[in-house]
């Protein structure tokens, strides 16, 4: 089988690249953005919303490549992008592109991104996403769907590196960083998307209460420059770690194994690796009351916010009693690389009929 990806060269898309190749897969990776990685077909930088109707950049590619699948990823993007494929396209869902961004803003952009989704919905051979949630409303949105959605958690166990690695690896954050132990870790970056309000709240609770700068670790994720200097008018950052460059799959693996608590409170979200990723790694979850963050916890261990200022004062007792434990993580062994791709060939094999 011969498979495209369109997407964001993020981790959890190179892992879904290297895990397809793994598996046998003959398999393409583009993206917009991408610079110096031979591993990528560079669809050029978005300087605009009118990128994303460029549609001869994906069937050129399409043409040279003869995949057998499009996988595409976001709805409103690379989804949009793929209306016009010769191939069956496979569209996952991310979440905020069907709950909030035919939502919010003026009239004229709700349209427009509304019947974006509506038209790349009806497009698409298969959908799938992470969230039940976010699948029903995307069959709000195009009705014709339905027996085109599934849901799953489609993300990947972080690779573990090896232990020589795993030293130098720790020591070298410890350095760059000067991190802690019994982490309590911020993990989801500065976007709208993820409460950077809210996690400014906890963030000053906990350093009202004298909890140590070194185990306060928030992460730059992808964040905007311009988003780091407006939390940087929330919370005094020489009170906290922050980390401000994204992470190496061994880096990330290194500090998630010494994480207590991680907090991953967005507005929206499908259930992703920075839920995951940690709580594998032992780490407990502090989540936001979202659908597919509620389904979670039902199924494993978390606790769920529902709002940040009425409850700040139990979230903060909570995480400062908690914060030298690490939980299990032996519930959590399905979310492994072998049962994720399955599901994602079985979507595949279902888009090719």
């Amino acid at each position: 089988m011969r498979v495209l990806i369109l997407g964001p060269a993020t981790p959890i898309v190179f892992r879904l690249f290297d895990a397809l190749k793994r598996r046998g897969v003959d398999v393409f990776l583009a993206s917009h953005g991408v610079i110096e990685d031979d591993r990528v077909f560079n669809l050029g930088r978005v300087e605009s919303f009118l990128d994303y109707f460029k549609f001869y950049k994906i069937n050129h590619l399409i043409k040279f490549l003869q995949p057998d699948i499009v996988h595409a990823h976001i709805l409103n993007h690379y989804g949009f992008m793929s209306i016009f494929s010769s191939r069956p396209v496979v569209v996952a869902l991310w979440g905020s592109e069907i709950m909030l961004d035919p939502y919010e803003g003026k009239w004229l952009r709700r349209l427009i991104l509304f019947l974006i989704n509506k038209i790349s919905l009806k497009k698409a051979t298969r959908i799938h996403t992470s969230g039940s949630h976010v699948a029903l409303e995307a069959i709000k949105q195009c009705s014709s769907i339905k027996s085109r959605t599934e849901f799953y958690y489609w993300g990947f166990p972080i690779p573990e590196p090896s232990s020589d690695e795993y030293i130098k690896v720790a020591g070298d954050l410890d350095l760059e960083f000067d991190i802690g132990k019994k982490l309590i870790v911020f993990n989801r970056g500065l976007s709208s998307v993820y409460n950077p309000e809210g996690v400014a709240k906890i963030i000053n609770k906990l350093i009202s209460l004298g909890v140590d700068r070194r185990r306060l670790i928030v992460l730059k994720a992808f964040s905007s420059n311009n988003e780091v200097n407006a939390f940087k008018n929330k919370v005094e950052f020489s009170k906290i770690v922050f980390v401000d460059r994204l992470l190496t799959n061994s880096e990330l693996y290194t500090l998630y194994k010494k994480t207590s608590l991680h907090i991953s409170i967005p507005l929206s979200d499908s259930l992703g690796g920075g839920v995951i990723e940690p709580a594998i790694l032992g780490s407990f979850p502090v989540l936001s009351a979202l659908p597919s963050y509620i389904e979670y916890a039902k199924k494993n261990t978390a606790l769920v916010i529902h709002d940040v200022d009425k409850e700040l004062d139990f979230i903060v007792d909570f995480i400062v009693k908690e914060m030298w434990m690490n939980t299990s993580s032996s519930g959590l062994a399905h979310y492994n690389e072998d049962n994720v791709i399955d599901k994602i060939l079985s979507t595949y094999q279902k888009a090719l009929g």
